[in-house]
């Protein structure tokens, strides 16, 4: 059996794995096919837990994930700072975890917990650098 499949495709010349076989093209249609729902599936869950991204219908268009805007964390998040310093860590870090989800390093809820204690943290650095600064 296997011998006539040889036979067959050497005869259509189709190099054994090299890809061109009927069946590699059917499992990478089926790859594509996966991924695509996948990631429309993943937009649909950013949704629903309330990120916004800025072009609504980029699902639909073919925008890749790459190019599409960062979730928009809840706007009272990191409000509370008011050192320019401590501020700038705290935009970078909710930037990386906008990547992080968009990779599917974590979810949207990992990322909000963290940067919610991620803000306490500051703030208690925040008042000590105040603290500190009253006494001198």
């Amino acid at each position: 059996m296997a011998e006539k499949k040889t036979a067959a495709h050497a005869a259509a010349g189709i190099q054994p794995g090299s890809g061109t076989t009927p069946a590699a093209h059917q499992v990478l249609a089926v790859t594509d096919e996966t991924m695509q729902r996948a990631y429309e599936a993943l937009v649909a869950d950013l949704t629903m837990e309330g990120f916004v991204a800025s072009d609504e219908s980029h699902a639909s268009n073919g925008v890749s994930p790459k190019t599409e805007q960062a979730p928009d964390f809840a706007r009272g998040l990191g409000q509370t700072l008011h050192d320019a310093d401590l501020v700038a860590r705290f935009e970078g870090v909710k930037e990386n975890l906008s990547r992080e989800i968009r990779g599917g390093m974590c979810t949207p809820d990992q990322a909000y917990a963290y940067l919610e204690n991620l803000e306490i943290l500051l703030l208690l650095e925040q008042e000590a650098l105040a603290t500190s600064s009253a006494s001198n």
